[in-house]
């Protein structure tokens, strides 16, 4: 932000100290400006645009990754509920059919 204030006072004194030593008319200075500023609006407008393009691609590769990120965890805890199961079962089965101990 500072840079952008910084930027903003050097502009302003520039045209300052131009237009009070300018060897050109007042109608030449200000169409020179005006040229000036449509070019410079343009350079931020474009550069603007590439910020919001750059920054909308990358939020779309990280929802994408979040999206894997969760379809995996998903599909492992699946595969822990399963594994679970499948091991209370066996143990359910051993304990049926190893029957009450008599010692």
């Amino acid at each position: 932000m500072s840079k952008l204030i910084t930027a903003i006072k050097w502009f302003v004194y520039g045209l300052t100290f131009g237009i009070l030593f300018a060897p050109r008319s007042g109608r030449e200075t200000r169409a020179q400006i005006v040229q000036w500023l449509t070019g410079y609006v343009s350079d931020v407008l474009d550069a603007s645009s590439q910020t919001i393009d750059r920054t909308a691609r990358r939020t779309q590769e990280v929802v994408e990754q979040a999206q894997r990120a969760t379809e995996r965890a998903g599909e492992k805890a699946e595969s822990m509920q399963s594994s679970a199961s499948e091991n209370i079962s066996n143990a359910s089965e051993q304990i049926r059919h190893s029957g009450p101990d008599t010692h």
